[in-house]
């Protein structure tokens, strides 16, 4: 699917969902630790399915991020949460911004046999396989996106905190519209235009993204702890490993000259590549799915950002992780320079 504002297959795929959720119970489904972008795209769903589906909430095994709780602290906003996972309550699932099983945290039997509608922005995974309805596209920069697409002119109603929620999201999920496309910015007047307010949506991410300090001692630990390897004498590949914060620590890395960072926490691993590596067709998605096979996990991810959940970590991961990904990145830059 190709998300865009009003597109033809985006109401088509609209329609299909609301055929298959009519008068059925709603549960949607959101990763672990869920952030911004799951949460609000998660609620979005829900809003939009008003009068469609009999009911509608959201669940999150592991919870909500500590930015997600503290906004809607903020905003005074209380989202409809499950109690429990239990398909054969809920006649549809419905899982946002995940593309693989081990993303939710929950068993993959309790997927199986039921109406699965999955909505994400990510490369294809294990989700992607299992649903009965995909709403997919990896060039959204954010899954918001992709649910906002569905919506056709006037039909979604938001109260101004929630369309606050969302434009929120979409300023921490593209980097204050760093990775943004020109839908992003049409999905955002759309926002305003139902009240969102800019001004704290930027000052809120502002404020949060002032660092505690066992971030900061989580970024310290990851660089200190480091191997790195240069690759075809032009690319820098680091891994480390940390007991917290793996993306933050993976994207220090990458600001700190690393072209591809691996953070290992626990049986978790956060990828980034760089812009120079990107050109170069190195893929942090790829890279995901390439390690995820040989190690033994579920691996995905977008071009520049990914992760993957490995079976059963031990304590030579970190070398067959650097091993894996300095392999991975000679082979493309080998074919570049061919």
């Amino acid at each position: 699917m190709r998300a865009g504002p009003g597109s033809p297959g985006s109401q088509e795929l609209y329609e299909e969902l609301t055929k298959l959720v009519k008068g059925s119970g709603v549960k949607v489904l959101m990763h672990g630790n869920a952030d911004l972008d799951a949460v609000a795209s998660a609620l979005l769903v829900c809003r939009l399915l008003e009068g469609v589906s009999s009911s509608c909430c959201l669940y999150s095994p592991q919870g909500l991020s500590k930015q997600s709780r503290e906004l809607l602290t903020s905003l005074s906003l209380d989202i409809p949460l499950c109690d429990s996972l239990d398909n054969q309550q809920a006649g549809v699932l419905i899982t946002v911004d995940a593309s693989n099983i081990s993303q939710l945290g929950v068993n993959g039997d309790a997927l199986r046999g039921a109406k699965l509608v999955v909505i994400d922005h990510h490369s294809p995974g294990s989700l992607h396989t299992m649903a009965t309805l995909l709403i997919s596209d990896e060039s959204a920069p954010s899954c918001v996106e992709v649910v906002l697409s569905l919506a056709a002119p006037g039909i979604l109603k938001l109260k101004p905190t929630e369309a606050t929620l969302l434009l929120t999201a979409i300023l921490e999920e593209t980097s204050f519209l760093e990775r943004a496309s020109i839908s992003t910015f049409r999905y955002i007047v759309k926002l305003m235009e139902m009240g969102a307010d800019y001004a704290f949506a930027v000052s809120f991410l502002r404020q949060s993204n002032d660092e505690p300090i066992d971030k900061r001692a989580a970024r310290l630990k990851g660089l200190s702890r480091a191997a790195v390897s240069v690759v075809c004498g032009q690319l820098a590949v680091a891994v480390t490993h940390v007991g917290s914060f793996e993306a933050e620590v993976a994207r220090s890395m990458i600001s700190l000259g690393a072209d591809v960072a691996a953070v290992i926490n626990d049986e978790r691993v956060s990828l980034r590549v760089s812009r120079r590596a990107l050109k170069l067709n190195i893929r942090a998605s790829e890279l995901a799915a390439f390690i995820a096979e040989r190690l033994g996990g579920e691996g995905g991810g977008h071009d520049g950002a990914a992760a993957l959940r490995l079976k059963s970590p031990n304590q030579t991961t970190i070398d067959k992780v650097l091993g894996l990904a300095v392999n991975f990145v000679r082979q493309r830059c080998g074919d570049a320079s061919g």
